[in-house]
């Protein structure tokens, strides 16, 4: 039988994450293990659920062997993976993230982490949902995902394996459920979403784009735009 071990950043857990704060621009917390602290961690990586993958990878690390001062060490060094969080340029103040969260939760996350990190500036999400089904199925999630933001551009539904299931949900069904925004457009292409981002963004905004297959690299397009016009 498996030996199992839990982790979480809310108390209650084996290995347990305190005091968690921003730190630059990722965040700090302090290791628990069974009661006892074991190190103060940090990571350059922004968000909650950051620092909870950074508790996670501590803990594995240390059950195999590591010692504990090498998995701090490494975790402090690790600059993330592509398209994950992924600061893609700046252009007159705007920064451009890519991302690929492809469901409610990680959205929220996200932009959560977004906000955060850039505070007071505003947040401009563009996000494609991922299949029919699961666009339908999570609809009521995909509600409060995107709160706080100033604005949210949809894409059309990448449709993958579902082609068939065209009929049954779209972007503008979504967007007439999103709340807790000021403004909530559907565009049908990555050239036409870079533009209504880059007159709405202004000095200190950052754009978080989220999607699965890059959305046609609507961040690209969007640096280009920003590079030819001035922000708002």
């Amino acid at each position: 039988r498996a030996h199992v071990e839990t982790y979480g950043l809310r108390g209650g857990a084996d290995w347990h994450g305190r005091d968690v704060q921003l730190e630059g621009d990722g965040m700090r917390f302090t290791a628990w293990h069974e009661g006892k602290v074991l190190a103060v961690v940090t990571t350059r990586l922004p968000g909650e659920h950051n620092a909870s993958n950074a508790l996670a990878a501590l803990a594995a690390s240390v059950r195999i062997g590591v010692p504990i001062s090498n998995a701090v060490e490494a975790i402090g060094r690790f600059q993330g993976v592509s398209r994950r969080f992924e600061i893609r340029g700046q252009v007159r103040g705007v920064t451009l993230v890519d991302d690929y969260a492809h469901h409610p939760a990680k959205v929220r996350a996200t932009l959560q982490a977004a906000q955060e990190r850039f505070h007071p500036g505003r947040v401009l999400a563009c996000y494609v949902p991922h299949t029919f089904s699961r666009t339908l199925s999570l609809m009521d999630a995909y509600a409060d995902a995107f709160q706080g933001c100033r604005l949210v551009v949809l894409g059309p539904i990448e449709p993958a394996r579902e082609r068939h299931l065209a009929h049954t949900v779209s972007s503008q069904d979504l967007a007439k459920r999103i709340r807790g925004v000021d403004e909530v457009v559907v565009v049908d292409s990555a050239r036409s979403a870079a533009y209504k981002l880059a007159s709405v963004a202004r000095p200190g905004d950052v754009i978080v784009c989220m999607s699965v297959r890059g959305f046609d690299d609507v961040v690209g397009k969007t640096l280009e735009v920003l590079e030819r016009s001035p922000v708002a």
